[in-house]
């Protein structure tokens, strides 16, 4: 069981996601992608497996391979979240407002919202 200090300190950084970036509408008008898993099925069973552990997993596992694939693409871009518990509730968020947007769709807004670029210091090793 996760500590009121933990949980407290996910829903900050979760705050402070939403705050800094808006949750905007899935327009059904993107370019379809060739997916590989679960990033292709609809927000709605991304937000139905919240209820199933072992689906749910398989989300999480999808999302983690998509954010460590985008960092690992372009060193100069990089999602850098504190904890993944930010990430699955940014998802979580996008996909209850976009039912019928792809996990992709989500994952990819989650990126453009969250990339930042390497400190300075990070710059010079």
């Amino acid at each position: 069981m996760r500590s009121a200090q933990a949980i407290l300190r996910s829903s900050a950084v979760f705050a402070v996601l939403l705050g800094a970036s808006t949750i905007s509408s899935y327009s059904a008008s993107l370019p379809e992608i060739t997916t590989v898993g679960a990033g292709g099925d609809a927000c709605r069973q991304w937000t139905q497996a919240i209820k199933e552990p072992s689906a749910r997993y398989q989300y999480r596992q999808w999302l983690f391979g998509f954010v460590s694939g985008f960092n690992w693409r372009d060193a100069s871009k990089q999602i850098n979240p504190q904890d993944t518990t930010a990430l699955l509730a940014w998802v979580d968020e996008f996909c209850k407002v976009n039912p019928d947007a792809p996990v992709y769709v989500a994952a990819g807004n989650l990126a453009r919202q969250m990339t930042k670029a390497p400190a300075a210091s990070d710059k010079k090793r």
